[in-house]
Order: C-alpha cells, then sequence, then structure tokens
C-alpha cells in the first residue's frame, strides 16, 4: 500500500486506519445510563403483572406472578437494612 493523503505518504495498515477515521482522537460517548428499578417500580410490575395474568389459567402465571410479588418483599427488606446502617463521623484533627 502507497498512497498519499493530503500530502503525506501512508505505507502501513495503521496509518492507513488513522487516516480513514481521522488524525484528532476520537471523542468519548456519553455512558449510557442504566436505569435500575426502585421499589415502587418493582411494586407497580408486579401489580401489572398479577392484572394480565390469570394465576387460575396456569401454573406458569402463577408463579410469574408470585415471583415478582416476592422481588418488592425483598427490596423492602433491602431498603429498611440499608436505612439502619449508620456510618462514622469523620474525625476532624
Amino acid at each position: 500500500m502507497n498512497t498519499i493523503v493530503a500530502g503525506q505518504r501512508i505505507v502501513t495498515a495503521a496509518e492507513f486506519a488513522e487516516v480513514a477515521m481521522g488524525f484528532e482522537p476520537a471523542a468519548k460517548a456519553p455512558a449510557p445510563k442504566v436505569f435500575v428499578p426502585g421499589p415502587a417500580d418493582l411494586e407497580d410490575f408486579a401489580e401489572f403483572v398479577e392484572e394480565v395474568t390469570d394465576p387460575s389459567g396456569s401454573e406458569v402465571d402463577a408463579e410469574n406472578a408470585l415471583h415478582y410479588r416476592s422481588l418488592t418483599q425483598n427490596v423492602r427488606v433491602l431498603s429498611r437494612r440499608r436505612a439502619r446502617v449508620t456510618f462514622p463521623k469523620a474525625v476532624s484533627a
């Protein structure tokens, strides 16, 4: 490969890739925001699952409703534990 681009001789594949992408460093893309459901979100979702499924209709629907309901219970327990955790105050010298 022996190409001239903008007065610069391109010989290697790395140089060719650099010319193809541009000479400036690439701008970093912003990190995607990750949605973490809170207790209210899980509660709403569990209610939605119960509304759209018929627990008497199939065992799978009943198990799904029970599973999502248990997730909300677990989140409540964890949030209570976090509320009780106290951190020692910083000692100023």
